[in-house]
């Protein structure tokens, strides 16, 4: 699942906003239900310098991750052992930086499901 630019977070913030956290709280319940499911929550930014705040993109790529994964947990009752967080910053774009369409669409957080395999 992907989440592009504000779904989740207002521009440059590291708050999950309420609509955010309503569809997280829905995808939790689903992924509860499938006994040895895991989630890696991958945070990407696009190559733009931040120029309010004083992290890198690197680092607000791994501190939305990171919320996303502590909201999951400490909020909608995932299992910690079940959650992981990445950060690739800006390192893998989905389209060019050039143009703000394609940046818009670099600014994401990627849910990756996986499945437990059959017969476990």
């Amino acid at each position: 699942m992907v989440f592009k630019d504000i779904i989740l977070f207002s521009p440059g913030g590291l708050e999950i906003n309420q609509k955010g956290k309503q569809l997280l709280l829905k995808i939790a319940a689903s992924v509860k239900t499938k006994k040895g499911q895991n989630i890696t929550v991958e945070g990407h930014t696009d190559n733009k310098p931040l120029k309010k705040n004083s992290y890198t993109n690197w680092e607000l790529s791994a501190n939305r991750a990171i919320a996303v994964v502590r909201f999951l947990e400490e909020v909608a009752g995932c299992e910690a052992s079940s959650l992981a967080a990445v950060a690739y910053g800006a390192s893998r774009p989905v389209a060019p930086n050039d143009t703000e369409k394609g940046r818009r669409q670099n600014r994401r957080i990627e849910l990756i499901l996986h499945y437990p395999k059959p017969n476990e």
